[in-house]
This record gives structure tokens, sequence and C-alpha cells, in this order.
């Protein structure tokens, strides 16, 4: 890059370090905020786990015997679920879902049918309006590996996203969507190489488009391997400009300790690139190169009024194109800042992040500017 064109970012971009100090100065009101959201979520989970037994009663009646032609009654049921409940499973699976009910039977039994079975599959539903709800509870019913919970109002996908994995349990974890398909080798693949290197936070698979009409796509773009790559400052960079412009490594299999490390699924534009650069900061990624997973190019791929409602919520506060670029570029710097602890790597990594986010990630912001006008 010229001298010249430097320039012509700085200028630009001059309202950054202003906006990120700002940001700064607030953080503390914000996460006051967020924390009184979260106690008001936790209240109505509770209050879903105590309907959960009266819902699963109905389910369990409607469906009547199971496929073995023998009656499965409540109590059997619960007694399955808790057994699972109380020891640790290997796999924890994550399944935040609104409004799935035409392509979730497919994701369901493409998990479902992984050629491991320790694992557990908990699904959260933001308050669904169709029959979402329906078909989870009728899965639940037959699975004691299938956990069902419903939210009363919609709290957006990134709270969603984050309360799956803190009621999990699993060694490892990841989320999955109510539309995408998996192979059933997907989970047997990635824990195996999880289970031989300890150094490996993250395994996923290559992925590639399934249209809405069930026709496979081409393989999706970004190859970041980073075993073998002893030095942080090198995983990092090696993540942050190898990603390609649909992160879908966040779909693979993560340790579960690194993840309580990180700030999970943050309030901002690209939670999914952040933890994954969160993540790179914290250990090796690992790839699968064959396209073990399919990932569903849904109608309403790449507008970004539904990006933004299905992100943040429908009763979500409309911020500007600048604050909300500006944020997602002052949590990148967070997470460089709060993962090195020699002085020399902030100083190496702050403004190569930063040079990341103007250059590589400067269509987020010409997007986020079609919200504005």
């Amino acid at each position: 890059m010229t001298c010249e064109s430097f320039r012509d970012i700085q200028a630009e971009f001059s309202w950054v370090p202003v906006i990120c100090r700002k940001a700064a100065s607030a953080r503390r009101l914000l996460h006051i905020g967020s924390a009184n959201t979260w106690v008001a979520a936790e209240l109505r989970w509770l209050k879903q786990l105590k309907d959960e037994n009266a819902k699963l009663r109905k389910v369990i009646a409607d469906v009547g015997a199971n496929e073995d032609g023998e009656g499965q009654s409540f109590m059997q049921h619960r007694e399955k679920e808790d057994r699972n409940l109380d020891g640790k499973c290997l796999v924890s699976i994550g399944m935040p879902v609104y409004n799935e009910e035409r392509y979730i039977e497919q994701a369901l039994q493409s998990l479902l049918s992984q050629s491991v079975e320790d694992f557990e599959l908990i699904i959260s539903d933001n308050a669904s309006t169709d029959r979402t709800g329906e078909i989870c509870l009728v899965y639940a019913a037959k699975d004691p590996r299938v956990r069902y919970y419903r939210m009363e109002t919609n709290l957006g996908s990134i709270a969603n996203f984050n309360r799956v994995f803190q009621v999990s349990n699993g060694t490892y974890f990841f989320w999955a969507s109510g539309h995408d398909i998996r192979h059933e080798t997907f989970i047997a693949r990635c824990v195996e190489i999880l289970e031989q290197d300890t150094s490996v936070v993250l395994c996923y698979s290559g992925a590639r488009w399934l249209e809405p009409d069930g026709r496979l796509d081409d393989v999706m773009s970004g190859h970041v391997e980073t075993r073998g790559m002893s030095h942080q400052v090198l995983r990092f960079l090696t993540v942050i400009w190898g990603l390609g412009g649909f992160a879908h490594q966040s779909n693979g299999i993560m340790r579960s300790d690194a993840l309580k490390r990180t700030s999970l699924i943050r309030n901002t534009i690209g939670p999914d690139v952040l933890l994954l650069h969160e993540l790179a900061l914290l250990g090796t990624f690992a790839e699968v190169s064959e396209p073990l997973l399919s990932i569903r190019r849904l109608p309403d791929y790449g507008s970004w009024h539904h990006y933004f409602v299905k992100g943040f919520g429908p009763a979500a506060k409309r911020r500007s194109a600048r604050y909300l670029y500006s944020k997602m570029i002052y949590e990148h710097v967070r997470v460089v800042v709060k993962h090195t602890n020699r002085f020399r790597r902030k100083v190496a990594l702050v403004p190569s992040v930063i040079l990341c986010m103007l250059t590589k990630y400067k269509w987020v912001l010409q997007g986020l500017r079609s919200l504005d006008a």
C-alpha cells in the first residue's frame, strides 16, 4: 500500500479514534444495560423450565407409541433426559432457531444421525411464530439427547446464540442452524483431531452452499489452518487475512474450555468473525478439507435490514453506520489487548487489525450506510 493511499484511509476514517474513545467511555453503561437484559432473560428461562413438563406431556400424548410400538411415559422420558444432563457429554450442539419450520427437520435429522452418538442437542426457540416449536417438541419427546427451550420474546440471534452455550455441558461445542446440513461423519472427523492435538481450539470442515431448492453449489473460500504455528502473532494474522467473505469456520467444533475464555457472540456487527479472531489468539485451527457442511443460502441472504433485525432483535435501537462500524473496530482491538500479554505483541497486532478492518472489511461500512438511507 502506498503512503498516499494510507493517508487517504486516514483522512476518510479520521473519526474512528474519536468514536472508539466515546465507545470506551460508555462501556460500563452499556455493560450495565446488558446485565439487566440478561437478568430478565434468566427469569424467562426459569419459567420456561417450569412449563416444559406440561408441554412434553401433551406432545407424548399426541405422538403415542414410539417406533418400537411401546409407549413411553413422561417419567421415563424425564429419567433418560436427567441421566444425560447429570454427566458431561462429549459434544454439545447449540441450535438457536427462529421460524425454521421449512428446513428444521432436515437439519435435526442430519445431526441425530451422526456416527458419534455421545452428544446433547440444545434448541433455543427465539419466540417463533410458525410450527418450529411443535416440530422440535416432537423430536425432544423421541430422543432424550434433545432439549427444547422457548423464549417468550424475540431477543435477537446474538442473545440466543450465547444462551445455548451457557446451558451446555460438553467437552466440545458447536453451533448449528435450523436449515444447514452436516454429513454424518462431521462430528467424528472433527473430534478425532481435537482429541489428538490439544493445541487445537477449533476444528472446522470445508463447506459449500446449499441452494433453497436443494442444489449444492460452490465450495466456500477461506483456509485458516494454523496447526504448527506456535507464535500467537502469526496465527492471528493468518486468520484475520485468510478468512473468506462468509466465515463458515464459525460452524466448526470448538473446545468448550477455550470458548469460555472468550466473550462469546458480542453485540456487534460481524460477531462470528470477531469470535474467530479471538479464538486465534488462544490456540490453533484445524481444517478437514472435505466439505462436510452444507450451508443453505436463504432468500434474504445479503439483506442488511434482515441481518440487523435478526442479529439485534426487532426492538433494537437503530444506530448510525459510523457508530456500528466503529464499534466493530473497537471490539477487535479489545480482544487483541485482552489476550496478548506482551507489549510488543500488542504494538504489532493492534495496527494490523485496524488496517484489516479499514481495508478488507470496508464493504461492511458501505452495507451499513444502506440502512441509513
